[in-house]
């Protein structure tokens, strides 16, 4: 059963375009920054990287920031996405980062990463490519929590996503979770579905798997209180592994351009660039 759940978070979330050919679905962050390890995993030793190390907030990011503390006459509270330099977690001890409003909480929350999204770095397509994934209200505190998914031409990011906590008064509370701005994607896939799964098994130590497929299935994209949306996505048996396999494509963020070849890490089954 171990096995089955590596390879299903392995094939599940992801297409393994780079197990076997260096021409893989890579992409670049726009702007430049300091030099990074030899290895980068974008999850980290202990989840995406956290902090200014290797990557500091520009001018046009420090001067919203500034704007932002001005409106609420409070001191702000920043967590930086390592990779990104872009807040990981922002949010105020002393106020809340908007006013009272009467809008739903989706329109509030896009309406602040509009107006804000120089602090986040984020474009027009970044902001058109949000897509509301999770919405979830906490009755006793009235406090609606809303996951974004990031998605780059339609595909998602792996772990991209914005969080924003909106109260009952129609106030944000906070901010936060992992997001890639201005991402591009500088290549393609070169291996099928069927490629994938048995690449990831031979990550496993499962050698010669050969998925036998079964048409496709849909596979749920959406939770908490939103209607159930599905895409279609290739289905295989699992053979050895006993359940059914659904491969769909997720864009996996690499860092810089140096950054192009990928491997897989067999013990986690999640990506690393290199």
């Amino acid at each position: 059963m171990r096995y089955l759940h590596f390879l299903r978070l392995l094939v599940v979330t992801i297409l393994m375009v780079s197990l076997l050919s260096p021409s893989v679905l890579a992409l670049t962050l726009n702007e430049g920054g300091a030099s990074r390890p030899t290895e980068i995993d974008v999850r980290g030793a202990h989840g995406v990287p956290k902090g200014t190390a290797l990557r500091t907030p520009s001018q046009a990011q420090l001067k919203a920031l500034d704007s932002l503390r001005g409106v609420i006459n409070a001191p702000l509270q920043v967590r930086y996405n390592g990779l990104t330099a872009t807040p990981r977690h922002l949010f105020s001890y002393d106020a809340y980062l908007t006013s009272p409003s009467s809008e739903n909480p989706e329109r509030i929350a896009r309406n602040f990463l509009k107006q804000w999204r120089g602090i986040f770095r984020f474009s027009d397509g970044d902001l058109r490519g949000l897509r509301l994934k999770s919405r979830a209200t906490i009755p006793d505190a009235g406090t609606t929590v809303m996951v974004f998914e990031q998605q780059v031409n339609g595909l998602p990011v792996y772990q991209g996503e914005v969080l924003v906590n909106v109260n009952r008064a129609g106030q944000i509370i906070s901010v936060g979770s992992e997001s890639y701005p201005q991402l591009q994607i500088t290549n393609s896939e070169t291996i099928s579905p069927a490629q994938a799964i048995s690449a990831a098994a031979s990550a496993l130590g499962i050698n010669n798997f050969a998925p036998q497929s079964k048409g496709t299935t849909k596979v749920l994209t959406t939770y908490g209180d939103l209607s159930p949306e599905y895409v279609q996505a290739p289905n295989f048996s699992g053979g050895v592994f006993t359940d059914d396999i659904a491969v769909t494509r997720t864009v996996f963020p690499t860092g810089d351009p140096a950054f192009s070849n990928c491997r897989m890490d067999s013990i986690t089954s999640n990506l690393i660039t290199c």
